[in-house]
């Protein structure tokens, strides 16, 4: 009997996670999160676990964990698609430590919690040294993470490369590598922003560069995400500014190529691009996305 091109179809997409930064809200939890990522017929999402700027706990039964994981299971998408994002507000390379103690205690949280609930994959920016020397604000970093990344061998943290604003740290995947070997951890590895590396100055238009130079210095299989973002200034601007798709200096077709390469196919790509918060511009794009590689 032949293959039925539309189910094989079916199945490649569903085998490219690909979504967008969903809310997390009352009364619903990551239940409604979910619900939302699948009216944008989303294959993956990322949501924060409480208020960005805040270091106060969702409580465990106001996520709805288990339910939202059996949702979006039986609509055919993988718990391990779904990323956090840790909170905004924490800084793990600061040079005061009353403030690295606090990010410590707030990762172990939010990373037992996860646990809790079933989730496997956090995406953290490091932070940055707030004036100070930026090699000793790495070392600061990676002695604050360490220990509580070791605690939890069954998250994978994907550390998040910056724009280089101000005193930031892990600009570029060569300050990401160092860091990483830094922090030596198997569970430890790469979240990749698209519009962070743009705009610290590397250029996206040549994707056989840009793996072999993040395969250099971090290796393939420590890109644990991707943040797939157009960026609304020139390369090695450092302003961090998303752009819609196709509507800023990256291009469409530079970001379509990094979501459609087989190389990077199973990796969680994950939309941080504007929208007015009903989701319509992310599922416009998810689908772009898709149409321009050959999915629809």
């Amino acid at each position: 009997m032949a293959s039925d091109p539309r189910r094989i179809d079916q199945a490649r997409l569903l085998s490219l996670p690909l979504g967008s930064h969903v809310p997390m809200r009352k009364p619903d939890g990551l239940l409604g999160s979910v619900r939302f990522a699948l009216n944008q017929r989303a294959t993956a999402a990322m949501v924060f676990l409480g208020a960005p700027r805040s270091t106060r706990p969702t409580p465990d039964e106001d996520l709805f964990a288990s339910e939202a994981l059996k949702l979006w299971t039986e609509n055919g998408r993988k718990a391990a698609d779904i990323a956090v994002h840790f909170r905004y507000i924490l800084n793990p390379s600061s040079p005061e430590e009353e403030t690295r103690q606090l990010a410590a205690s707030c990762l172990d949280r939010e990373l037992a919690q996860m646990e809790r609930a079933g989730l496997s994959l956090l995406c953290l920016h490091p932070g940055s040294s707030r004036d100070e020397d930026r090699q000793a604000g790495a070392q600061r970093c990676a002695e604050t993470l360490r220990p509580v990344i070791a605690r939890h061998p069954g998250i994978r943290i994907g550390i998040e490369n910056l724009a280089g604003r101000g005193s930031e740290i892990g600009v570029g995947m060569i300050e990401i590598g160092l860091l990483l070997k830094m922090i030596d951890l198997p569970n430890c590895g790469f979240t990749l922003d698209t519009c962070h590396l743009w705009d610290s100055g590397f250029d996206l238009a040549d994707r056989e560069l840009l793996l072999a130079t993040l395969e250099r210095n971090i290796g393939l299989d420590k890109l644990f995400l991707i943040h797939l973002n157009d960026s609304l200034n020139p390369r090695g601007s450092h302003r961090d500014r998303h752009a819609p798709l196709g509507q800023g200096y990256i291009g469409f077709n530079a970001l379509a190529g990094i979501c459609g390469d087989e190389r990077l196919w199973s990796i969680p790509k994950i939309l941080e691009t504007p929208d007015p918060g009903d989701g319509s511009a992310h599922a416009a794009e998810i689908a772009l996305l898709r149409k321009g590689i050959g999915l629809l």
